[in-house]
């Protein structure tokens, strides 16, 4: 298992919460990114490493390239 990290953004656009994340491998931490629900989006990192940033209309960009 792995320690991932999603950090949640907030109105302004700063950080505003974290939630730590037990997954086997990155398509899990995707899968639970994906699904969860925050009104101003959210990254995910695994320790140093980006994973990806999701918008809060479903939208994601992985790598600076978009993924739908």
């Amino acid at each position: 298992m792995s320690d991932y990290s999603l950090y949640v953004i907030g109105e302004d656009g700063e950080f505003d919460g974290l939630v730590e994340l037990d997954c086997s491998d990155d398509a899990e931490a995707l899968r639970i990114a994906f699904g969860a629900g925050s009104p101003f989006g959210h990254e995910l990192w695994q320790d140093h490493r980006f994973l990806g940033w999701f918008e809060a209309g479903g939208r994601t960009w992985r790598d600076e390239a978009y993924v739908s």
